[in-house]
């Protein structure tokens, strides 16, 4: 079976979505798969180039097609626009050869717009399959697809999609081996080591849905501790803003904002981080980051509806993160039970349901359904 992955938005910046596309293509990969990836931009991760080098595996192909398809300006950066609906036109109609020559089984798109790439696949009278998944919700053209694949089972439950269209449901995967603490680098640790006890973690974009601001407010309510924060976005100013506002207040630098980090150092900073909080919106169709963090044994905060009370089950809290005071008192009982052995031996299994190779299985099989 051969895999065509595509993402505009890959090589140029460092969202969930851009890692979930990078991070199912290695283990698809490592499952003997024949997967492709042609993305716009030119920064391929480190996993990847090693990983290809050390098994000499050729299995997977990563197009630079960044030229007039990047797009780093800070103004759109700040407005959290990174694609228009013209530019994923543009970058279809430019890679459109390529997608041809590839004939794949399985297109697998997370850049939109898939009018035009039906059009492409008639044009050139292509067997693939097309399949969505939905990390952005149901695209307006989703009848264009022949699979749509819901990330969580509320959404699932809520799509109704025009015939002949398959609906299923898969959950995002985590990394159990690379979110571990044998993968934690101690000069990254060291850099941290003056930050006062207990330390908060925050992973997320700066967007509205996300609701860092919320963290902020209520660490400031906490009055003890360190708060990281990393991320990047829209909103990233007027957080900062905040933060400089409490770091005047009370004379302390206790709240670093990071804007980015390597994926393969994402372990070492959650080794740092006594309670991880994600106090993103009923919106978010998953919250990857919030099973890395139980991978790592974290204690997880996050906001209470449907989503998340599957991700975290009963090994974690849930808060109506809307309520700051809520949200602070939350994460001061999460902090008694950040080093509870028994605990974090619960979360580390409960990580377990959502392992990639769960997650490619069922990838894969859902791949053979829609061909067959």
């Amino acid at each position: 079976m051969k895999i065509l992955l595509i993402s505009v938005t890959n090589g140029q910046i460092n969202r969930g979505v851009e890692s979930w596309t990078n991070q199912i293509m290695f283990h698809m990969s490592k499952n003997g798969e024949d997967v492709r990836l042609i993305q716009g931009g030119d920064e391929i991760p480190k996993f990847l180039i090693d990983y290809s080098e050390k098994i000499n595996i050729v299995k997977h192909k990563i197009l630079d097609l960044s030229g007039d398809q990047r797009f780093s300006s800070k103004i759109r950066r700040r407005l959290g626009i990174y694609t228009t609906d013209i530019e994923v036109r543009k970058f279809y109609r430019k890679i459109e050869k390529y997608i041809a020559e590839e004939n794949p089984d399985i297109l697998l798109s997370v850049s939109g717009e898939l009018k035009e790439l039906y059009r492409i696949k008639k044009n050139y009278n292509l067997k693939a399959k097309m399949v969505i998944v939905g990390h952005a919700g149901i695209p307006k053209d989703v009848k264009f697809s022949d699979a749509f694949i819901a990330l969580s089972e509320r959404d699932f439950n809520s799509i109704v999609l025009p015939q002949p269209q398959k609906i299923y449901c898969v959950n995002n995967g985590v990394d159990t081996n690379l979110f571990s603490t044998e993968n934690v680098d101690k000069t990254v640790t060291q850099r941290y080591s003056s930050l006062p006890k207990p330390i908060i973690l925050c992973v997320s974009a700066l967007v509205p849905y996300k609701r860092v601001q919320l963290l902020v407010d209520a660490y400031s309510l906490l009055q003890k501790g360190s708060l990281i924060i990393i991320g990047d976005g829209p909103e990233k100013r007027v957080i900062q803003e905040k933060i400089d506002n409490i770091r005047y207040m009370s004379n302390k630098d206790d709240i670093k904002l990071i804007s980015h980090v390597p994926f393969s150092e994402m372990p070492s900073y959650f080794s740092l981080a006594d309670v991880f909080v994600h106090p993103a919106d009923s919106n978010e169709a998953f919250g990857s980051v919030i099973v890395e963090a139980l991978a790592m044994g974290k204690a997880v905060v996050a906001n209470n509806d449907e989503v998340r009370k599957k991700i975290v089950g009963d090994v974690g809290f849930l808060v109506n993160a809307a309520d700051v005071q809520a949200l602070s008192n939350t994460i001061e009982k999460a902090f008694s039970d950040s080093n509870d052995k028994e605990l974090i031996r619960a979360r580390r299994q409960k990580s377990l349901d959502f392992s990639w190779e769960k997650v490619v299985g069922d990838y894969l099989e859902i791949f053979r359904e829609v061909m067959s």
